[in-house]
């Protein structure tokens, strides 16, 4: 059980993070009141064997760049600030080591549904946000689910074409759209890796290629922080 001194340590080490990062321009007074409230972990040195408790499967694991604070990787993967000091059982929270790796907690490890360069990034694209982005690839090349999953939807859908949606961990969702075929039925359960489609230029497009999105909570977020890259790695939690 944890004590009353333990459960005062805990607080004190957010409260100076908390502190550190709004001199840096930070806010992340939810994280505070998310802690009180919270049955406090261990406080003392992290634990060797790396993080614990979290749910099984793959997640996402964040390199620390020289500049970065925890607040800011919270806020880059829109997870709680709170959570992600209790999974790496951060002793220093305020003190996180440019090269050291952070498990995101409830974040899946994403893979690129094909091999293929962006040709239009997430973001604003001319009057509208694009709320993808775009892989160019011949027709009727595959694409692959980005993680593990159970399929929501799948046929077609106004300006999209045929797409697939795939629920996964923490509340994600994969989008893979104008497909000139779709592979897979609403609730089948689909591992990573799996050929889910076939590239198309179904609906609103004018040329073969696949927009992919990923969203959390119905939110659409850059798919490029998500997907492997040269700060991004991926972990297969015991």
């Amino acid at each position: 059980m944890p004590t009353a001194v333990s459960t005062r340590l805990l607080i004190l080490t957010v409260i100076v993070l908390l502190l550190t990062d709004t001199l840096l321009g930070c806010s992340s007074q939810k994280a505070l009141r998310e802690l009180q409230t919270r049955k406090p972990g261990r406080t003392g040195q992290p634990d060797e064997a790396g993080p614990r408790d979290l749910p099984q499967g793959r997640h996402l694991v964040h390199l620390v760049k020289r500049g970065e604070t925890l607040s800011a990787i919270a806020r880059r993967y829109h997870v709680d600030l709170a959570q992600l000091v209790e999974a790496n059982r951060l002793a220093r929270p305020n003190q996180i080591r440019t090269g050291e790796t952070l498990v995101i907690p409830g974040v899946p490890h994403f893979i690129w549904p094909l091999q293929s360069e962006v040709s239009s990034p997430f973001g604003k694209r001319g009057r509208r946000r694009h709320t993808g982005i775009d892989l160019l690839a011949d027709r009727g090349t595959p694409i692959q689910s980005a993680a593990d999953g159970q399929v929501i939807f799948s046929g077609p859908n106004g300006n999209y074409g045929n797409v697939v949606m795939i629920q996964h961990l923490g509340g994600f969702v994969s989008v893979y759209a104008h497909n000139k075929a779709n592979l897979v039925k609403v609730n089948q359960y689909v591992s990573q890796g799996k050929v889910i489609a076939e590239v198309g230029s179904t609906g609103n497009s004018t040329a073969p290629h696949l927009h992919f999105e990923i969203r959390k909570h119905d939110e659409p977020l850059n798919p490029v922080f998500f997907l492997p890259g040269v700060d991004v790695a991926s972990s297969r939690l015991p």
